[in-house]
């Protein structure tokens, strides 16, 4: 069995199943993707009074995880 084009939508588990007059077999294993960052949010403009902070929301999504700096 080959999953062409695979993409996180593909995560999960899969199951295969054979069959024949003298009876069945069925294997199920998880499919983990690794991904590279894909940016969620797009980071917006802000104007910020001096001596204040300025935050920003942004959301990956990344498999292993991202780490945001």
């Amino acid at each position: 069995l080959t999953i062409k084009n695979i993409t996180t939508k593909h995560a999960g588990s899969i199951t295969v199943k054979a069959e024949n007059t003298v009876g069945t077999a069925e294997e199920t294993a998880n499919i983990n993707i690794r991904s590279a960052p894909i940016l969620l949010k797009p980071l917006t403009d802000t104007e910020v009074i001096t001596n204040n902070d300025a935050t920003f929301i942004c959301a990956f999504q990344s498999s292993p995880q991202a780490n945001i700096q």
